[in-house]
């Protein structure tokens, strides 16, 4: 009774112990944060005014451990966040950006652009993530502040360079010297990401420098400019110029439906996908009106311009040389390409005047594709064309190249993509087989959004590729309600998964279990 009536007070004791253990312990863990962000702030403070490569360090701040470094992001040991300028030519201005988290994984990661800029428009989704994962973080803004045109480049041909290849080479010399510098060490590794332009990105990185990083992602790659814009420019005009035009928009929700009925159930369930587009035996026909026009049926004008776009544009010499957008994906047309406006049409008639002409006044409606785009091709194409398919001297070195595209993308089609990937293989080389990877992800529009899961961590397979695991065969995919906030580092439940197989396996059902759940699928 006594050894139980004394049981209760060793508990005390034991707790008070604890108590003041506990107390010692975080008394001391907070002077040691303490001590840590002082040295911190000294050290990060110490790289102002300094040049790396040519950069010259503008701005250098320390944010402590547990301070926000964007809306869903903490600092989790210290970050040094640096803003640094390089001026490569008289008529350039670099800004770059590069965070290097007090918790460094020994690695370095680049980003690239979006639509006319560089990856510093977008450096607060970006950054955060990349240090909260222990990676050195870089952005640049491709040679000019942010904007939604490219009247910058508007008698900047410099500037022009800068965007197209420059301003990403000359921003990694930087990086890597500022973080050799910092920790006293060089970086082990060097990745780089990018979606769209940043895709393009991606590819020139590996095309012109293949030395500049170690493993590549390119997603969605814009990379022949030229005919992405004298693309959108004649889908635009067979959207709103001529028979049937006009009236075929306000329909492709009804052939996007038909498409569905006749494909969605390829891959071995019904769920609002198409897993294999390239193999739809869809045949838009079926939808031609017996007479007259209606609501539910396309007159033969329409049927016409619908096959045009699915078709491609086609060059002076009849070849394809920007293949159409994939069947399932005509509720993406509209914010592409459905007016002269649209997201799509409207930057094409802006790189057209800025880019290639240098003529504010080019009027868009005059476009002629077999004189427009040999002309852009000539006048800009080899600064902003990452078109070369021969990354032997990237894949050489040990190189990775992760590619990534969404089925459902009416802005970068992802004939063009697979048309890439192939012509790279062949001019590659044996190197290529086991060094590079395509994955085609069912329902996904442009980099992100669409009907299908878009959100996957690229990054984690390729490090774990580069780090010795076999190459990659899937890459498991979530849906979430706000993908967005997602990849700014926000936490939420997935809504559906689904595995995305290496190119030119799709997935397909297994016969049973939740189709919302990757378990059920199998790569074949």
């Amino acid at each position: 009774m006594r050894k139980n009536q004394c049981a209760p007070l060793f508990k005390i004791a034991l707790l008070a112990g604890a108590a003041v253990a506990t107390t010692a312990l975080a008394s001391s863990a907070l002077e040691t944060s303490q001590v840590a962000s002082s040295q911190g702030v000294e050290r990060c403070s110490s790289l102002l005014g300094r040049t790396f490569s040519g950069a010259v360090v503008e701005k250098a701040d320390f944010v402590a451990a547990g301070q926000p470094l964007n809306s869903y992001v903490n600092s989790s040991a210290g970050v040094c966040r640096v803003r640094a300028r390089l001026s490569p030519t008289t008529d350039s201005l670099i800004k770059i950006e590069v965070w290097l988290p007090s918790s460094w994984n020994g690695k370095l990661l680049g980003s690239g652009g979006s639509g006319f800029n560089g990856g510093l428009s977008f450096a607060k989704a970006f950054l955060p993530t990349a240090v909260k994962d222990g990676y050195v973080g870089l952005v640049t803004d491709a040679g000019h502040d942010f904007s939604l045109s490219a009247k910058w480049a508007l008698g900047h041909p410099e500037k022009l360079v800068d965007f197209g290849w420059r301003a990403n080479h000359q921003g990694v010399l930087a990086a890597k010297a500022l973080t050799a510098s910092y920790y006293g060490e060089a970086a082990k590794r060097a990745y780089f990401q990018g979606c769209s332009n940043g895709g393009r990105d991606a590819l020139m990185l590996a095309q012109r420098h293949p030395e500049d990083y170690d493993a590549i992602i390119a997603g969605a790659p814009a990379y022949n400019w030229t005919a992405l814009f004298a693309g959108f420019l004649q889908k635009s005009q067979i959207s709103n110029v001529g028979p049937g035009a006009r009236t075929l928009t306000p329909k492709l929700d009804l052939v996007r439906k038909a498409a569905l009925d006749r494909c969605d159930k390829d891959d071995g369930v019904k769920d609002g996908l198409i897993g294999n587009p390239a193999q739809c035996r869809f045949d838009p026909k079926v939808l031609q009106c017996k007479s007259g026009d209606g609501p539910d049926c396309l007159t033969k004008p329409e049927l016409r311009a619908l096959r045009t776009i699915y078709r491609g544009a086609k060059g002076p010499n009849g070849q394809i040389v920007m293949a159409g957008p994939a069947v399932g994906s005509e509720y993406e047309w509209a914010a592409w390409f459905g007016s002269p406006t649209s997201a799509g049409a409207g930057a094409a008639a802006d790189y057209y005047r800025n880019m290639v002409y240098g003529d504010p006044t080019w009027d868009p409606t005059k476009f002629n594709f077999d004189r427009d785009y040999p002309a852009a091709t000539e006048r800009v194409g080899a600064t902003l064309n990452a078109t070369t398919p021969d990354l032997k001297a990237f894949l050489s070195r040990g190189g990775r190249l992760l590619m990534y595209q969404g089925w459902d993308d009416a802005a970068t089609a992802p004939g063009n993509t697979i048309a890439y990937f192939k012509a790279m293989r062949r001019a590659s080389g044996a190197a290529s087989t086991n060094q590079t990877r395509l994955f085609m992800a069912p329902g996904m529009a442009h980099c992100s959004g669409g009907k299908g899961p878009d959100t996957f961590d690229a990054l984690g397979v390729l490090d774990a590729w580069v780090s010795g695991a076999k190459p990659p065969e899937t890459l498991i995919a979530s849906r979430y309600e706000n993908s967005q906030a997602v990849s700014w580092g926000a936490q939420a439940k997935p809504l559906s998964t689904r595995p995305i197989c290496a190119w030119p396996k799709t997935a397909h059902y297994k016969g049973s279990g939740p189709a919302s759940e990757a378990s059920s699928f199998i790569c074949r």
